[in-house]
């Protein structure tokens, strides 16, 4: 789950929920031993510590993710600085479609005609 984020941030949560849990669970247990007590006490809170620490990574990550990709759709911007936002044109909800052979066979034409731009087609026509 290396880099990751999305898909481990419930189990470390929930790995967190459980740690916390089981420290509470285990200082209301009577112990005879205050060594052992205070040992546990310890693992539990180096457990915590480093469980929090890598959930309050991957939620600083998961916002920085959100505010790039905040920044990348923003409209002003656009996606690149060089060249110009596209502005959508409103489509006509009932602008008729020309289905007719003629109109089907001219755009098949057209598309025929450019397959010798295909970049796995170059180079074909020099060769002998």
């Amino acid at each position: 789950r290396l880099g990751d984020h999305d898909a481990a941030r419930p189990d470390f949560e929930a790995a967190l929920e459980s740690i916390r849990v089981a420290r509470a669970s285990a200082e209301a247990m009577p112990s005879t031993a205050d060594a052992t007590q205070e040992q546990l006490a310890s693992i539990f809170a180096d457990i915590e510590s480093r469980a929090s620490v890598y959930l309050r990574g991957m939620r600083r990550k998961r916002a920085e993710e959100k505010q790039a990709c905040k920044r990348m759709f923003s409209e002003q911007d656009g996606l690149y600085k060089d060249r110009p936002v596209p502005r959508l044109q409103p489509e006509e909800p009932d602008a008729p479609i020309d289905d007719s052979d003629e109109a089907i066979d001219a755009a098949l034409n057209r598309a025929r005609s450019n397959w010798s731009l295909c970049p796995c087609r170059r180079g074909h026509g020099k060769r002998e």
